[in-house]
């Protein structure tokens, strides 16, 4: 049998995507609880979302939230860390705990027939953490090690510096991980208090997806949270969601790293609120601009230029104001023009160059193609679910996704672009070698401002 290599495979459309819907239901203590059948494997994933994430830092005790989360599976309930764990372990199960700005998510996925178990050791974690003197210390001692590796690391130091610079004043104003000085005078009492005030029923929901029915998993859920009570702190609305005032725009913050052959570089600005109402404009926008292997600037810096092995654009969607930001890490000498190349293609995308019908095609592809394989598991579709509750989604939002970003045009596109990746509203952090580049980075934007990170 011969084959014509010369033609492309066939690509069939996109089809349909029908996905169930959770079912909503409250606890008789006020729990909110959603619930979706899904039936491929015989699992089941419980996903707790809380409203304590880093962003619900007290003030001068940044990394309280992440240091709380991660304290939380260190001993539960009667258990001690090594007993949780083990209890976790027989059932075949796997327990994951993130703290992101927003919130706080602790999963666990098991065997559908240990739903009731599962779900009590998830209530035992999230509900009745020992935090432990000894056992909150050593977690925050290596979290404090930890910062103390990535001072050296010029990414960090980039992505640290960008942030702070990005959200001073606000909330968003640190990473998860919080600063050193203020860890070093957190303890258990710190981190008990944290959860009192922030883990409870106004601030929390429960997300059960697997292979059982929604009576079986309120029941399940009923048993394991039906004694939870409210947070001793409810949750501010708005707090989050003002927009920083910023004067950023056309500076460039040159971080020295005498010696560097490589400089570290973030080009971008405030971004919109997961809300916005240009989203999907704005993350095909992307996709085009720098979001995948064949982007514009990817193509432009490695490909053609070779200043660099990879670089790529992304909106960090929030409750609250986000970011836009391109990051790469670029050699030495050409760390000038690759700032300069950075803008130029923003501009040109929201300008001069407007987005070709093919880039546009292979844009949407690229964020719909393999869209699908996001909801192959319960896991997945439970972690969906957060997303639609945390940010408001409509009902319909993941089987609508695909034909939304169909529908986003050259012109949407282009005003997306004009809106959140103008040049003139950007700003830069460079960590590189000042003696090689700062002479040259001062043609490329208007201010340039020498700071210790």
């Amino acid at each position: 049998m011969s084959i014509d290599r010369s033609r492309l495979p066939f690509v069939r459309d996109e089809g349909a995507l029908h996905l169930p819907r959770p079912q909503r239901q409250v606890l008789d203590n006020g729990l909110p609880v959603w619930t979706v059948e899904h039936e491929n494997v015989p699992m089941v994933s419980l996903v707790l979302v809380t409203r304590a994430g880093a962003s619900e830092d007290p003030v001068d005790a940044e990394g309280l939230a992440a240091l709380t989360a991660d304290a939380l599976d260190d001993g539960a309930g009667e258990r001690d860390a090594f007993a949780l764990h083990d209890a976790i372990a027989s059932l075949g199960a796997s327990l994951e705990i993130d703290c992101g700005p927003d919130a706080t998510a602790i999963d666990i996925t098991t065997l559908a027939a240990t739903l009731p178990e599962a779900a009590h050791l998830l209530a035992d974690v999230a509900c009745r953490p020992r935090f432990d003197a000894n056992e909150v210390e050593r977690v925050r001692d290596l979290r404090r090690q930890r910062i103390a590796q990535m001072r050296d690391v010029p990414s960090a130091i980039a992505e640290r510096v960008f942030v702070e610079t990005l959200f001073e004043g606000h909330p968003y104003g640190h990473l998860s991980m919080g600063r050193d000085l203020a860890l070093a005078g957190l303890g258990a009492d710190d981190v008990r208090g944290f959860h009192r005030a922030r883990y409870g029923i106004d601030r929390s929901l429960l997300i059960v997806v697997g292979e059982a029915s929604h009576a079986e998993m309120r029941t399940a859920a009923a048993d394991a949270f039906g004694t939870m009570g409210p947070s001793q702190e409810p949750l501010v609305r708005g707090r989050i969601e003002r927009m920083p005032t910023s004067g950023l725009a056309g500076t460039l913050l040159l971080i020295d790293r005498p010696g560097a052959p490589q400089s570290e570089i973030r080009v971008g600005r405030l971004g919109p609120a997961r809300s916005t109402p240009d989203y999907f404009a704005s993350i095909v926008m992307n996709a085009a601009l720098g979001g995948q292997f064949v982007s514009r600037i990817n193509l432009n810096l490695r490909e053609d230029k070779g200043f660099t092995y990879g670089v790529r654009s992304g909106f960090d969607f929030r409750v609250g104001p986000g970011a836009f930001v391109v990051q790469t890490s670029v050699q030495t000498d050409a760390t000038a023009a690759s700032v300069r190349e950075i803008l130029r293609e923003c501009g040109d995308i929201g300008d001069g160059r407007p987005v070709t019908p093919s880039e546009l095609a292979m844009a949407q592809a690229a964020l719909t193609r393999g869209y699908p394989r996001s909801f192959e598991t319960g896991d997945q579709i439970a972690r969906s679910c957060m997303q639609a509750a945390l940010y408001g989604l409509p009902d319909d939002y993941f089987e609508t996704y695909v034909a939304r970003v169909r529908a986003v045009d050259v012109a949407a596109v282009t005003q997306a672009a004009a809106r959140w990746a103008s040049p003139a509203d950007l700003f830069a952090v460079v960590v590189g070698d000042r003696a090689r580049v700062e002479e040259e980075l001062r043609g490329v934007m208007p201010r340039v401002v020498v700071t210790q990170g």
